[in-house]
């Protein structure tokens, strides 16, 4: 029987809710900034004792996560991370991480929410960070004149209260200072989304998604246990596959 696999096109979530449901189909999960709720509806519906509890700040992210969820998930959204209450299994976070001003804040509630044993799956992404000019296709030049333009201006969103269009990178080194200032401790770390690959899932058939899925984790598996090596910095971060995997996955735990 084929394993089913979700959030197809980006191998750390498909990865990071494979390992959950295998471990710990019961598991209480915390999404912390769910944005429109990706294949949670799916996932719930084949896995009914899992618990799910999500947080999205955006209005209009967080209107269609409770068209997709109500009933099925507790949601909150705004000043409610405050005070929320639970103790999550594991709390995940997909593409979140980048767009968050005050990062200090955000690792607080997340550990306040963790279970004594949980783990926190810590996702970044660096894509928005990485916009070129590709002379030979016009076409695309404005949506990286944007990005890059948002990344010049980011000071300025915060000061007009604008954090929807924040955008910051994250480094390692700065990333060490949080733990170390939030309790945190990372249990284990990971660079994921092979740029190739990723490019490579938009043209396979729905019948050979799952089949894909899986050769793409296993040779990231392989590339990150055999082949991972520092060298010199690059985008902020001085480990080799990030030159091509710009994506960061750390499993945090209570320090």
């Amino acid at each position: 029987m084929i394993e089913t696999l979700y959030w197809f096109g980006n191998s750390a979530k498909v990865r990071i809710i494979r390992d959950i449901l295998r471990t710990n189909p019961n598991a209480h999960v915390f999404d912390y900034g769910a944005g429109r709720g990706g294949d949670w509806d799916k996932i719930l519906a084949a896995n009914p004792g899992l618990k799910l509890t999500c947080y999205e700040p955006d209005d209009a992210s967080f209107a269609d996560l409770e068209k997709k969820l109500s009933g099925k998930a507790a949601l909150y959204t705004g000043g409610s991370i405050d005070t929320l209450a639970i103790n999550a299994d594991y709390i995940v976070s997909f593409s979140v991480f980048e767009h968050v001003a005050d990062r200090t804040a955000y690792l607080r509630h997340a550990k306040r929410c963790l279970a004594a044993n949980g783990e926190f799956h810590l996702n970044y992404e660096d894509g928005h960070f990485r916009q070129f000019l590709n002379l030979s296709a016009a076409l695309t030049w404005p949506g990286a004149l944007v990005e890059h333009s948002r990344n010049l201006l980011a000071p300025l969103w915060l000061k007009l209260g604008k954090y929807g269009l924040y955008q910051k990178r994250v480094t390692p080194a700065a990333m060490t200072l949080l733990l170390q200032e939030t309790g945190l401790t990372i249990a284990s770390e990971r660079y994921e989304n092979l740029a190739s690959l990723k490019t490579l899932a938009k043209t396979i058939a729905p019948e050979q998604k799952a089949a894909f899925a899986t050769f793409w984790i296993e040779a990231e598996d392989a590339l990150n246990s055999r082949f991972k090596t520092s060298t010199s910095p690059m985008n902020g971060d001085s480990t080799n596959l990030w030159r091509e995997m710009p994506s960061r996955t750390l499993c945090l735990k209570h320090a």
